[in-house]
């Protein structure tokens, strides 16, 4: 019990807030998809929202998602346009997503910002273009929401563990430039003592003064399973299974229900949107989208809350 409990502790997917404990599962990848997210890795949250489709049967004038910008460059657009239109089917394609294999290197505007732009030299493309992990996800998934979408300041996504090791190359690079910390050389080390924590008297009295609430973030994957944009429909739930066990060894003031998303009642929804628990269904623009951690909404994603 306690070690299932550590697990759902490091799993929680993201969000604790001031006196009450909430934890989304998004399946096992992370982040929200603006030109600061680093989706190397992570877990969480969201609900429910309208999909989107391909437009004129996935491969008419556009075969790109109904809603996906164009980057306005013409030359460029029109390179998209002929990948996709020339991809052959990929196994983690849905009826509302599909990846892209690029057989070219992609000819970047300098609209595009991503370091993975700018670290995905020649020498590197040849090494990577034609690998997959042994779950499936392919160099070419990788970098797909960074080519679709020139704004985003990474431009990678990870589908499964493995990618890091593989793609090493890109991976390590990216880390440095975002984080500062050199995956080669150094070693990350966590520390969650609290008891190190310098938190004096005056320090409590500006923090009741100006604070009125708090929320805490955390991701987590759980090893064996692929991350949301490389996710199979069955790891996505087996994730939830995985959770919906350990949730339910909960005691204490961590007990609670676990709401699944594609079974909310109206009343459910409303209380957890009035409350800010509930989020959209993440659109072809955003960084989830273009990656395809959206696929097979909303099956495996949910909501656990505490009762208290």
């Amino acid at each position: 019990v306690n070690k299932r409990k550590m697990l759902v502790q490091r799993v929680l997917a993201r969000g604790l807030r001031s006196t009450k404990h909430s934890a989304r599962n998004f399946s096992s990848a992370e982040s929200g998809g603006g030109p600061n997210v680093m989706v190397i890795g992570g877990a969480v949250s969201v609900v429910g929202g309208l999909g989107y489709a391909y437009s004129a049967g996935m491969f008419g004038g556009d075969a790109l998602p109904a809603g996906m910008p164009k980057t306005k460059d013409a030359a460029f657009d029109a390179w998209i346009q002929k990948m996709a239109k020339s991809s052959p089917s990929d196994p983690k394609d849905t009826a509302d997503f599909k990846f892209i294999t690029f057989t070219e290197k992609p000819p970047f505007t300098p609209k595009h910002k991503s370091l993975m732009a700018k670290t995905l030299t020649d020498e590197v493309w040849a090494k990577y273009k034609d690998l997959k992990t042994s779950k499936g996800y392919t160099f070419s998934n990788s970098i797909q929401a960074g080519v679709l979408r020139p704004h985003l300041g990474v431009g990678l996504t990870m589908g499964d563990e493995e990618c890091f090791e593989m793609f090493k190359d890109m991976v390590y690079p990216i880390v440095k430039g975002w984080h500062g910390f050199d995956p080669a050389t150094q070693f990350h080390k966590s520390d969650l003592n609290a008891k190190k924590l310098k938190f004096d008297k005056s320090l409590v009295a500006k923090f009741e003064k100006y604070v009125v609430s708090t929320r805490i973030r955390a991701a987590r994957n759980i090893s064996g399973f692929s991350l949301p944009s490389g996710s199979s429909q069955e790891d996505r739930l087996g994730v939830e299974k995985v959770l919906t066990q350990a949730f339910a060894m909960f005691d204490g003031e961590l007990k609670g229900t676990y709401y699944p998303l594609g079974a909310l009642t109206k009343e459910q929804e409303d209380t957890l949107q009035s409350n800010g628990f509930l989020f959209q269904k993440p659109g072809p623009a955003q960084l989830l989208g273009a990656a395809g951690a959206a696929r097979h909404w909303p099956e495996g994603r949910g909501i656990f809350h505490n009762d208290n």
